[in-house]
């Protein structure tokens, strides 16, 4: 029973063998038909999209047993936010079901430096659509640009360098929407100050970051 992903989605294909064998009454059951299938062979390292598998329980038993299919624990992998699809499949049974990978943020690889210091953002989980695989940036309340997921598996990374005046310095990040069929107002790639009200989409969060300019090392 294995777990995998396929294009962004996660599918989950439970293959289940159930076998007992009935015996005379008074004897004991014979065993289980899939230990003829020789010694359990130990998991390899997860590749080419497994990511985890699931148990059953009991293990073994007479037809009629009921049993129970269970996930185990296993990352989310790393791929474009939105809803990707769940499902389990035993025989012609199917369950279906789906999973939400929602933007997160990275700490600063670098937080404090002189003028000129360079540092990156790092975004993962950003969604594909319209609204979704755009976020604006702001430093210091000043529009400085915006990044999209879409061809990067919904990660972003930006490379910014530190200016301003010795202190703190903030970096925001905005959800916003990349294209439509609007003139007017210009509503496209804009920092969407409001869009915890209004963000015609997704529930996306907006990223605040700050960086600590230092005094000019004197020389």
């Amino acid at each position: 029973m294995m777990i995998g992903v396929s294009y962004g989605q996660l599918n989950v294909f439970a293959c289940a063998l159930f076998a007992a064998a009935l015996t005379l009454a008074g004897e004991a059951f014979a065993s289980s038909r899939a230990a003829e299938l020789g010694p359990e062979m130990p998991m390899a390292e997860p590749a080419g999209g497994f990511v985890g598998n699931v148990s059953v329980t009991p293990t073994s038993g007479p037809a009629g047993t009921q049993v129970t299919v269970s996930g185990e624990a296993f990352a989310t992998p790393d791929d474009l936010g939105g809803v990707h699809a769940l499902w389990v499949a035993t025989g012609n049974d199917k369950k279906q079901g789906a999973f939400w990978i929602a933007p997160t943020a990275l700490p600063l690889d670098v937080m404090r430096g002189p003028v000129g210091t360079t540092f990156r953002i790092h975004l993962k989980g950003v969604g594909w659509s319209e609204t979704a695989n755009i976020y604006t940036v702001l430093y210091d309340n000043a529009t400085s640009g915006y990044a999209c997921a879409f061809n990067s598996q919904g990660d972003i990374e930006i490379f910014l360098q530190a200016t301003g005046e010795p202190g703190w310095h903030f970096i925001d990040l905005y959800p916003a929407i990349y294209k439509g069929k609007e003139t007017r107002p210009n509503n496209y790639r804009l920092p969407q100050l409001t869009y915890a009200d209004d963000h015609p989409g997704e529930d996306l969060p907006r990223f605040r970051f700050a960086f600590e300019v230092t005094p000019p090392i004197v020389q």
